[in-house]
């Protein structure tokens, strides 16, 4: 498996490129690693405040006109143990694993920006402003998904990664282009830990 850093890959200028183009966004490539640390902590943060036993909880990224790029799900099952494991974390680019029952919260719910701009005030020193916010996030997933999708490759799996944020994949099965997503690092479990929703 052919395995990527995010900041040695073109997805970096891909993104500046696109921010520049799409979201009418002045971002250096070398900003794309604080961008993806912020996405994933602060959607993980926020499914984690809102996460219910009841029904699965959603958060979703798309284009203006609808179209779905990736989203995240976190979802209670019964008969875990004390310890959190009945929560399961998944991330997917395929609309169909949202669940029809999910609570969904979109990108473009402003009270979901404070978990954006809360985590990268803090680890970066910067916030965002509630007409930017959507269009960059949403544009740095729009560039991953598009990339895994530029570099799929026949009888192999390509990944990319940040380390101790995430790690992406793809894969081409049968006529298939196949992409996964998964956290890493402590955000793994920090969807189950409420205590550390309140730091």
């Amino acid at each position: 498996m052919a395995v990527k850093k995010l900041m040695e890959s073109t997805l970096p200028e891909i993104f500046e490129k696109l921010a520049d183009e799409e979201a009418n966004q002045i971002v250096h490539a070398s900003y794309a690693n604080k961008v993806a640390d912020v996405i994933f902590e602060a959607v993980t943060k926020c499914l984690s405040a809102t996460k219910r036993e009841d029904k699965p909880v959603a958060f979703i990224f798309e284009e203006l006109n609808g179209n779905f790029i990736a989203g995240a799900i976190v979802q209670f099952h019964d008969g875990g143990d004390d310890a959190g494991n009945n929560w399961s974390y998944v991330w997917t680019f395929d609309r169909s694993d949202i669940p029809n029952e999910a609570k969904e919260i979109k990108m473009t719910d402003v009270p979901a920006h404070q978990f954006f701009n809360g985590v990268s005030s803090v680890k970066y020193h910067f916030s965002i402003k509630n007409d930017c916010i959507v269009n960059l996030y949403t544009c740095f997933m729009k560039c991953l998904s598009q990339w895994l999708t530029d570099n799929a490759t026949a009888g192999d799996t390509v990944s990319i990664e940040l380390e101790n944020v995430f790690e992406a994949r793809v894969a081409v099965e049968g006529e298939s282009v196949v992409k996964s997503l998964e956290v890493s690092g402590e955000l793994k479990t920090l969807i189950k830990d409420d205590a550390a929703i309140e730091k």
